[in-house]
């Protein structure tokens, strides 16, 4: 699932019309990308590579209105847009905003190809909205659907009296 969704996010030369039922597909593979994700991180299935991976970000600040449940359309009412920080967010960061996001927004470029999301989660939303670009999305998910252990030994750790899993 990974590799087809990172597929399915690749620019075209004649991208399909972006209709309601296409977003919300992709909000939900990309949200079940970002899930299985963090599950192979937690089952340490992945290299230090995939857990790694830092996306570009840039995030908007909240402008302090109440935050409606139904705030999907108009996310600029809540957030000054304009204003971009940009900075970097390591993997299981980013996953987290995409699994329990509060908004989820999908832009287009003038090509109407996908261009990038807009994320937030709850426990962000007071705070700022993350614009992450949707050609790291699809790289992300390209690195971690081909990233197989190569292999893993364990170490003794004195202090902690106890062997650890180091993954290769």
């Amino acid at each position: 699932m990974l590799l087809a969704t990172a597929r399915e996010l690749a620019r075209r030369r004649k991208p399909k019309p972006l209709t309601e039922r296409r977003c919300e597909l992709i909000e939900r593979d990309v949200i079940l990308c970002f899930f299985m994700i963090r599950r192979l991180i937690e089952l340490s299935r992945v290299s230090r590579l995939t857990l790694d991976f830092k996306f570009d970000t840039y995030s908007c600040p909240f402008n302090g209105k109440y935050i409606t449940p139904f705030a999907r359309h108009g996310i600029e009412r809540y957030y000054d847009l304009e204003i971009e920080t940009a900075g970097s967010k390591k993997m299981l960061y980013v996953a987290n905003q995409f699994i329990h996001s509060s908004l989820f927004l999908i832009t287009t470029d003038q090509t109407r190809n996908l261009d990038s999301f807009y994320v937030v989660s709850d426990y962000d939303k007071k705070e700022c909205i993350w614009r992450i670009l949707v050609r790291q999305i699809a790289e992300a998910f390209k690195l971690a659907g081909k990233d197989y252990l190569k292999g893993c030994r364990c170490e003794y750790d004195e202090k902690k009296a106890e062997y650890r899993m180091v993954l290769e």
